[in-house]
């Protein structure tokens, strides 16, 4: 009834109960395509356009922490699917810690410096999905702090108050002759 099915991967001898060596019972039917007129109008596209390119791609390690921050931090879909563009780069942040940054921001109790502490703890947060040895945070007035994976060390540093001039082509100097700037 049944025949032995072998495959170059299969040589266990197994039978398949889906292949018959007769298929006389079986009623033979042609079956033609629809035709455009009964495809309803709404899914006419999508039935002579190709799949989208994502569709089936298996889901990538960082798209659900992506999403996560996206929706917490409120950041647009059109921005936050742009974001894996980042795992093809080493994430180094430049602070400003000139005296400037004690400013007050319109008309409320935080400075620039506080506004900047939390959108670092933001960009920290996404870097790290991307590298788990951390992000590299330069300022202008102090030494660099390298590797960084956990938030409290960005609240260590910005509890020192700002300070200083604004060197920036210096810091940005030193960021471009280092040995990872050189590698890609």
């Amino acid at each position: 009834m049944y025949k032995e099915i072998k495959h170059s991967h299969q040589s266990s001898g197994r039978w398949s109960p889906f292949e018959r060596l007769d298929n006389s019972d079986l009623p033979v039917e042609i079956v033609e395509p629809p035709t455009r007129e009964a495809i309803p109008p709404d899914l006419v596209n999508s039935y002579n356009s190709p799949p989208e390119s994502n569709q089936y791609q298996p889901e990538r390690r960082f798209d659900v922490a992506l999403r996560h921050i996206a929706d917490k931090y409120e950041i647009r879909e059109q921005f936050s699917q742009k974001l894996p563009l980042l795992e093809h780069y080493k994430i180094i942040i430049v602070c400003d810690d000139s005296g400037s940054m004690k400013t007050p921001v319109d008309r409320t109790n935080k400075t620039r410096w506080d506004e900047l502490r939390e959108i670092v703890k933001i960009i920290l947060e996404i870097g790290v999905i991307f590298d788990s040895n951390g992000v590299d945070i330069h300022f202008l007035n102090r030494p660099p702090i390298l590797r960084v994976t956990d938030p409290t060390v960005i609240d260590e540093q910005f509890s020192i108050p700002p300070r200083g001039y604004t060197p920036l082509v210096p810091v940005l100097t030193r960021i471009f002759s280092s040995p990872e700037a050189q590698r890609g």
